[in-house]
């Protein structure tokens, strides 16, 4: 509970630190919530001139980008500022944070946390809500359990993908890009229905790297509808499950790299 206590109070002190300047802070969540805004646009534009992507239709696609767009919302607020952890280790910052009784990765969390992210999380949500009204869902007690477990793990999913990322850095001190190729290319992969893509880069990123329980089978489940790439109706029940594999090899990476981490000499 003293743990629990101390991040309760770096957290507090990280929100009255970036909320100080009122007017300012304002300003980047309503940015933050634009970007939402034009992710949404794009989907709109799309459907301008074709009535069917990838089999689904316009109120079908705006679902899946909805519960995506929330999960990975969920997962940059959480873990979105370990981005800027090449920027700790070239700096010598990390060791600081290696020496105090508390988890490294946590500090880090909490010391990175940027919570103007919320106006865009808080967009998220609304465009998902927007989706689960018009969209015809035959609302069941199992479907309020998957709508509901399939948001938490994609959370969970992204947060762990920044976290694997930025462990990158303690083998590739610059390897940020190589990390956003996944975090914020998983982003643009997870807001579309797979059936889009091409049949190797679709079995690398939903599967191999299981963005595909992020949105698209949840979503399939919720509509009561079969995949049409032939795979089980399970598969919508089995976020939890990617979202564990997600972030277990998330923490062996990190914990790989902490343990071939050895200081800048500084």
């Amino acid at each position: 509970m003293n743990t629990v206590a101390v991040y309760a109070k770096l957290i507090g002190a990280q929100i009255r630190s970036q909320t100080s300047y009122r007017r300012s802070f304002v300003i980047d969540m309503i940015s933050q919530a634009a970007v939402t805004v034009f992710e949404v646009v794009a989907i709109v534009v799309l459907f301008n001139v074709t009535h069917s992507l990838g089999g689904f239709s316009f109120k079908q696609t705006i679902l899946i980008s909805g519960l995506a767009l929330t999960g990975f919302r969920i997962g940059d607020l959480v873990a979105g500022g370990l981005n800027s952890l090449s920027s700790y280790v070239r700096l010598g910052q990390l060791d600081a944070l290696l020496v105090r009784p508390l988890s490294s990765l946590g500090q880090l969390i909490v010391n990175t946390l940027e919570v103007k992210v919320i106006g865009s999380l808080l967009q998220a949500a609304v465009v998902l809500a927007i989706a689960l009204r018009i969209n015809d869902i035959s609302w069941t007690p199992l479907k309020v359990v998957v709508l509901i477990g399939s948001i938490a793990s994609a959370g969970v999913s992204i947060s762990a993908v920044f976290v694997a990322g930025s462990s990158l850095t303690f083998w590739f001190i610059d390897a940020q890009q190589v990390s956003n190729a996944f975090t914020f290319g998983g982003r643009d992969f997870t807001s579309y229905p797979i059936t889009v893509y091409g049949s190797a880069f679709r079995v690398v990123f939903a599967y191999v790297v299981p963005f595909a329980f992020v949105a698209y089978y949840p979503v399939l489940t919720l509509l009561d509808r079969p995949d049409p790439l032939g795979m089980p109706s399970w598969f919508g029940y089995c976020s939890p499950l990617a979202a564990a594999v997600l972030a277990t090899a998330a923490a062996l990476l990190w914990r790989t790299g902490i343990r071939h981490y050895r200081g800048t000499g500084s």
